[in-house]
């Protein structure tokens, strides 16, 4: 299976990485960030640091595309 999790938008799985925690706090203790740069990132996902796109997408595919 070939799948590029790069095609997917940030915005997106910011979406769906809060879904899945439910709460901002559970959420943002996954990243080791505050809620208040979390509501910033859902406010202008552009401004996310690239070391920060690299958590967000490791969480990401670990949660939603590698699971076994």
């Amino acid at each position: 299976m070939n799948f590029d999790y790069k095609s997917i938008s940030y915005a997106q799985k910011l979406s769906d990485l809060q879904n899945y925690y439910q709460t901002s706090v559970a959420f943002s203790q996954a990243l080791g960030i505050t809620r208040m740069t979390l509501i910033a990132w859902n406010d202008n996902p552009q401004k996310i640091k690239v070391k920060n796109q690299d958590k967000i997408d490791w969480l990401w595919c670990s949660l939603f595309f590698c699971q076994i």
